[in-house]
């Protein structure tokens, strides 16, 4: 990682996972919708830190950034918050070459993101944000419509139709996107098999898994997992 050309001229070694923990990432996620912009800073600071004493290669720190501002979109699209002017950090961050870019741009994307959501927050459902929360949580969980109503001690009836209306997404779409984006990361950073993945991310039935997993990506897990390997 740095803005000089570099020649390799041995073989490169396997790269082991550094992204980080299903833990680190549900901190990360709770100081995003708590709106902890400084706490947000710091976990940063420390991934980045983490990996360069590791000896982290560039691509797993752009595969950081990927997986950080797909987490960070998910959250302001559930909220209908307009990505747009995202775009511009988006394409920044994938032509960092140092540390000192990336703790920049996050700085910026951070900023920009906690200050939307803080000015959506008055405006924040009580009960979108406990679904919200609780299935962040509980997704690889055999979670269900009517057990988060009962929750909430309303029928799932009224619950489907006020969750959609407040967010433009039905129930089961939001929790097949959260799951579907859950496999994408382990995808991108595991060999497991994809029956384990199905499981890890609350399909029980693998089948049902492959077919949702094409539905949202068009593509099947192998071949996702495939056109991300030969990816430069």
């Amino acid at each position: 990682m740095n803005d000089e050309t570099q020649i390799i001229d041995q073989e490169v070694p396997n790269r082991p996972n550094l992204l980080p923990s299903p833990e680190q990432e549900l901190e990360f996620h709770n100081h995003l919708m708590a709106g902890n912009e400084k706490e947000l800073y710091r976990w940063i600071e420390r991934q980045l830190q983490s990996m360069e004493r590791r000896g982290a290669f560039a691509v797993q720190y752009q595969q950081l950034a990927a997986q950080l501002t797909s987490k960070i979109d998910h959250a302001l699209l559930a909220l209908q918050i307009d990505t747009a002017d995202f775009q511009v950090f988006r394409s920044q961050l994938a032509s960092c070459y140092t540390i000192a870019q990336y703790k920049l741009l996050f700085g910026y994307y951070l900023t920009l993101a906690v200050e939307l959501m803080k000015q959506h927050k008055e405006d924040t459902d009580p009960i979108v944000s406990f679904v919200m929360d609780y299935l962040e949580e509980h997704y690889s969980n055999d979670v269900s419509l009517e057990a988060v109503a009962d929750k909430l001690k309303i029928t799932g009836g009224y619950l489907s139709t006020y969750f959609k209306e407040k967010t433009g997404l039905n129930f089961s779409d939001y929790l097949n996107k959260l799951r579907i984006d859950r496999a994408k990361q382990i995808l991108d950073n595991s060999d497991e098999k994809v029956k384990s993945v199905a499981s890890q991310v609350g399909y029980q039935n693998v089948n049902s898994f492959i077919r949702m997993f094409k539905k949202i990506t068009e593509l099947t897990p192998g071949e996702y997992k495939k056109a991300a390997s030969d990816a430069p």
